[in-house]
């Protein structure tokens, strides 16, 4: 594969927008305990899962990377829920949810090359921010511990995402806050399931080079 999407990647791609329509069209508020708000917010993800499992999982050359991500969405999908029951007490597992989502995802990006230039400045500007953030829930002993590793673990997953593709974003707004944050969010989540369509370089270069061993035993 050439990282290119075919139209059957395109056909799987329409569930993740039809949801994410949804979400955008009913905009439950982030506390409402129902099931209809926590179908709806994790609707977007459940189907990037769907299209992962048949577009990379099922696919022997991109089933590696592709479970990683699979695990990942998963993950997050049960996040959404556990913080649309925040008000229910399960904030907490949320962060867990999504902590377990992105150690998935760092998984899926690889730890090689390490390249500390990048990873540093990005760890240390995590954790001067939860040192920001520490007075505010130094009471909650528990909570302060998982947001120290909540906080590490997404700037790791920022580390590698910008080491394997070297794109950096930044975004930010003002008004409509909700649906830019879960707009970005969704968004996020299409584009690191739509990397198992990128074959790894090495594997490019093991086939190419299969390829010329063939040719020359041809030609012999």
């Amino acid at each position: 594969m050439t990282g290119k999407l075919s139209s059957e990647d395109l056909r799987w791609t329409l569930p993740f927008c039809f949801a994410t329509f949804l979400y955008t069209t009913f905009q439950h508020p982030h506390d409402e305990v129902t099931f209809k708000a926590c179908l709806t917010k994790a609707a977007p993800i459940v189907a990037l899962a769907i299209f992962v499992l048949q577009r990379g999982v099922c696919i022997p050359s991109r089933s590696r990377q592709s479970l990683c991500i699979l695990i990942g969405l998963l993950f997050s999908a049960a996040g959404d829920v556990f913080l649309q029951l925040s008000s229910l007490g399960y904030f907490l597992p949320g962060m867990l949810a999504f902590g377990a989502g992105h150690v998935s995802y760092i998984l899926a990006s690889g730890t090689r090359p390490a390249e500390w230039t990048i990873g540093f400045p990005i760890l240390l500007a995590g954790f001067s921010y939860y040192l920001f953030l520490l007075p505010k829930v130094f009471d909650d002993k528990i909570f302060t511990v998982a947001l120290l590793v909540y906080q590490l673990l997404i700037c790791s997953m920022l580390w590698r995402t910008i080491v394997r593709y070297r794109v950096e974003k930044v975004t930010k707004g003002l008004e409509h806050e909700k649906l830019i944050v879960m707009g970005t969010y969704y968004s996020a989540q299409l584009l690191i399931s739509l990397s198992i369509l990128h074959e790894p370089v090495g594997k490019k270069a093991n086939s190419a080079d299969k390829k010329s061993s063939a040719q020359k035993t041809a030609i012999k």
